[in-house]
């Protein structure tokens, strides 16, 4: 037996929404069950990843990760190393020596 759930939230939130679950062939009552699946699971409320009123806004404690993940993982190349480099050409000798690892 399935009980009956309810609960309010603002209009504009609810219209979005139902276009998105009409987009993605989902229902209302399919939402609602992922939300509790995931409370089950995790034994937490989701959060947004983002500000659903707008943009994405990075806090200074993101900016300073990123940059440390950028200045961890950012090699210095002598510019010469590019002289004469073909992306094209450099794609094409990657696959071909995946394909020959395959045979």
């Amino acid at each position: 037996m399935d009980a009956m759930v309810s609960g309010r939230i603002p209009v504009e939130m609810k219209e979005r929404g139902a276009a998105l679950l009409a987009e993605i062939g989902a229902t209302q009552s399919q939402l609602i069950k992922a939300a509790y699946e995931y409370l089950l699971a995790e034994g937490k409320l989701p959060t947004p990843r983002r500000n659903l009123s707008g943009p994405a806004r990075l806090t200074e404690q993101d900016i300073s990760q990123l940059e440390e993940f950028i200045n961890a993982t950012t090699l210095d190349v002598d510019p010469a190393f590019w002289d004469g480099f073909d992306c094209k050409q450099a794609l094409s000798e990657g696959r071909w020596a995946d394909y020959e690892a395959l045979a």
